[in-house]
């Protein structure tokens, strides 16, 4: 019977722990429960979510000293609730962007020399929404542009260099996911109304929507590629996964 079942190719593989002296230890992490990416790091710091309110932490990650603690770990602390989505901005280093259960989403600066001491004060506070910011994601090539979705069932363009709002999109459901396609022309979104949306972001238009998952849970997606064949078609290939 067994020569008619696939044997899997992968069934005996297993990871290994990896050792102590390569992971950071000594905090606590945030209990905030929820679908967003709880850590991101880019060339130089990582952030995450840890367990003292409404805070961020950032530590350069080529630092020696493995073994952290409270009160050794500089954070972001200056949301009214637990940071539920943040992103580093891809054209300077030292700047990222928190969104929060306070309903607001902040911009902040991290100096030159690194995060030393605890910070409250962000550069440019974004205000607009009615409900809690879950969703932050920046622009990949135009910069000081940045999009934010919200249960208040909106997805919101922004101007960092400014702090003005520039567009909002409204959706039937509270907002899952928002992605940019490669060249930032359009915004793919999905939200609890089971749709995923195509948004020209260059004018705040719904120019495409269909029907993802039939399944209530969350649904996050990514714009994959877009490739232009001509100006009557155009391609885009996208994936969109849903939370078991």
């Amino acid at each position: 019977m067994s020569r008619f079942v696939r044997a899997s190719k992968v069934r005996h593989v297993y990871a290994n722990n990896p050792k102590k002296e390569h992971c950071y230890t000594g905090f606590r992490l945030s209990t905030a429960s929820g679908d967003h990416q709880y850590i991101k790091a880019n060339s130089k710091y990582m952030a995450f979510g840890v367990s003292q309110g409404g805070s961020l932490a950032v530590f350069e990650m080529d630092r020696d000293n493995m073994r952290l603690g409270p009160g050794v770990v500089p954070v972001i602390d200056g949301h009214d609730g637990p940071v539920l989505d943040f992103d580093w901005n891809p054209f300077h280093t030292n700047l990222i962007t928190t969104g929060g259960d306070d309903c607001v989403a902040k911009v902040w600066g991290i100096p030159p020399e690194g995060l030393k001491e605890s910070i409250s004060d962000s550069l440019c506070d974004l205000n607009g929404h009615m409900k809690k910011v879950t969703v932050v994601t920046h622009h990949p090539t135009v910069n000081f542009v940045c999009a934010t979705g919200s249960q208040d069932k909106t997805v919101k363009l922004w101007d960092l260099e400014q702090g003005d709002e520039k567009c909002t999109i409204t959706t039937d459901g509270p907002v899952y996911g928002v992605s940019w396609s490669t060249h930032g022309e359009l915004l793919g979104v999905t939200s609890k109304d089971k749709q995923v949306r195509l948004i020209d972001a260059r004018v705040g238009e719904v120019v495409a929507q269909h029907e993802a998952h039939e399944g209530t849970k969350t649904q996050k997606n990514y714009l994959l590629q877009w490739i232009p064949r001509s100006w009557r078609r155009s391609y885009l290939y996208y994936w969109i996964y849903q939370t078991k």
